[in-house]
């Protein structure tokens, strides 16, 4: 894959797997194009970006190239502290991707997301948790 690129994030519910991602690590979380990731499907996105960059570059990507992988770094931006809404993620992603496109419906997850993140009591971590029980931190 090149570029220092470990881990790939594909966001794409029309594509199978390419053959060049096949020899590093893949994961594919569905997200249909013209719709927002579900709150669940956001801290899975922003949890192996984390996880991931520690060890390279994480090669995001959908259809386009617009909302969902938008939405997955925003997620990760949340996450990790480095932005504390979906506003301040997206002005970070504006820096580096001007023309991106971000869907209201995207911007309305991510800005419910954000608050139940920092809310959580013990982190990430139970946020997480909670979500794969099916609980509303």
């Amino acid at each position: 894959m090149g570029s220092g690129v470990t881990a790939v994030l594909d966001l794409s519910a029309e594509f199978s797997e390419a053959k060049p991602f096949r020899k590093i690590n893949y994961r594919n979380i569905p997200v249909l194009d013209l719709t927002a990731p579900t709150q669940a499907q956001l801290a899975e996105m922003g949890e192996l970006i984390g996880n991931h960059s520690q060890n390279g570059a994480v090669y995001v990507h959908c259809k386009i190239g617009y909302s969902r992988s938008a939405a997955a770094v925003a997620a990760y931006l949340i996450m990790s502290g480095k932005a504390n809404t979906a506003n301040d993620a997206f002005a970070i992603i504006r820096r580096v991707r001007p023309s991106v496109v971000i869907r209201p419906e995207v911007i309305s997850a991510l800005a419910e997301f954000a608050p139940r993140v920092r809310s959580s009591p013990d982190g990430t971590d139970s946020f997480l948790l909670a979500l794969d029980h099916g609980a509303r931190p």
